[in-house]
């Protein structure tokens, strides 16, 4: 159904009207993109030697290793899209991830099970240098223990172009 919409909106809609549209339709939506992963010291390896940092198995796991880490490749998402992706496209229209703003409560320890929920918190549009329409949609994914400990929150911005 929502691919439906976004079909329509991209023959008829303004950007702004999308983007309204969009807002009414997707606001609130809370998915789970990961439930109950556990974290073992071949993953954080794994982030680490992408990062170029030396890791052992009793070392301190960086803070961004539960919003960087891709999820899918644990808990694959229905359409197959990363986690860190949004669950839908525009047709037509790119998207461009705009920005992350990172809060971090409690460390990650080797052993946990992590879930991870995403909420879209807003939907707008904006006209951009060359009068083209960009809509935006900013998300807030939430990382979870097994003891239902807030571990991190990552509000993330993507810009359809």
């Amino acid at each position: 159904m929502i691919m439906e919409l976004f079909d329509i909106m991209a023959k008829t809609m303004t950007g702004a009207a999308a983007a309204r549209r969009l807002n009414r339709k997707l606001f609130g939506s809370e998915t789970v993109i990961a439930r109950n992963v556990k974290i073992d010291s071949s993953m954080v390896a794994h982030y680490a030697t992408a990062l170029d940092l030396s890791y052992g198995a009793h070392d301190y796991i960086p803070p961004t290793f539960i919003v960087d880490y891709s999820w899918e490749q644990e808990t694959p998402v229905e359409n197959g899209r990363a986690s860190h992706d949004l669950d839908f496209v525009l047709p037509n229209m790119t998207m461009v991830r705009a920005g992350n703003d990172y809060e971090f409560y409690k460390r990650v320890s080797i052993g946990d099970h992590i879930t991870v929920k995403r909420k879209i918190i807003k939907v707008f549009s904006k006209v951009g240098k060359k009068n083209k329409n960009l809509i935006f949609v900013v998300s807030r994914l939430q990382y979870y223990n097994s003891r239902q400990e807030k571990l991190a929150t990552n509000v993330e911005t993507f810009v359809f172009v």
